[in-house]
């Protein structure tokens, strides 16, 4: 490649990495002799007018290989990686012919914050060792960062999940609980109302306001107990029954 510098006159370029290198450190150079800095203004405006262009060059090749990049199956072989995320893809050139590339794969629809420690992918070479080793290099690693980001979407879903069964659950227990205790509360209600008729010598009235078994079959025992306890006073006696009826004859027959 050719270029022209300040003075219009054509500059072979033989190696532009080297180049770039050499114009970079001498547009830095100047005399220790201030009387030369007339000079070392003008050798200083030389170099880094040379350093801007050969800059401008490689910018230009960068490009044309990222347009050639694009021009393979580049993105075929990509799609059939089946990566689940955006893919950032940065290519920045160095100064020893080479490139850094950097990699990153990110899953926005996964809610597990762990998924930005994921680090990028970062590879070196030449755009020639990039060509022939890229894919080589980042299947692996992105299909394992693609598949540990929907193991933790996965989770994530399963942990909200699983949140929604346990409210479901204390939900339904809470139920149960108040339920148990209303029941518990009607009970101890009706047996203090069946106690207030037993002091007051109403024994049909007490055995009435009783829990029924059918509702509380847990207190069955302690319910009949009470039953049986309360008919004693109440239930007739065919015995005094009969001897009233006969006294009542005899009183007639007199």
């Amino acid at each position: 490649m050719k270029i022209k510098d300040l003075n219009g006159y054509t500059i072979e370029i033989t190696n532009l990495n080297e180049a770039i290198q050499i114009t970079r450190r001498y547009k830095q150079y100047e005399h220790e002799n201030k009387g030369f800095s007339e000079l070392d203004t003008k050798l200083n405006q030389y170099w880094t007018d040379m350093f801007e262009k050969l800059l401008k060059i490689k910018s230009q090749k960068v490009k044309k290989q990222k347009i050639k990049i694009m021009q393979t199956n580049f993105f075929r072989q990509l799609a059939n990686m089946n990566l689940t995320g955006d893919l950032q893809i940065t290519l920045r050139p160095t100064t020893d012919n080479s490139f850094v590339l950097s990699v990153l794969l990110n899953n926005e629809q996964c809610g597990d914050e762990a998924r930005k420690l994921i680090p990028p992918l970062n590879l070196r070479g030449t755009a020639e060792e990039l060509d022939n080793g890229f894919f080589e290099s980042i299947s692996t690693p992105l299909q394992t960062a693609s598949g540990l980001m929907v193991d933790m979407e996965n989770f994530m879903k399963q942990l909200e999940e699983t949140k929604k069964k346990s409210a479901m659950e204390k939900e339904k227990q809470d139920k149960e609980k108040k339920e148990k205790e209303a029941k518990e509360k009607k009970y101890k209600e009706a047996f203090e109302k069946a106690e207030n008729f037993e002091k007051e010598g109403k024994y049909k009235e007490a055995w009435s306001a009783l829990p029924k078994v059918s509702e509380f079959p847990d207190f069955a025992e302690t319910i009949r107990k009470k039953q049986d306890e309360y008919e004693r006073h109440f239930a007739p006696s065919l015995f005094t029954e009969n001897s009233t009826d006969n006294m009542a004859e005899n009183q007639e027959n007199y």
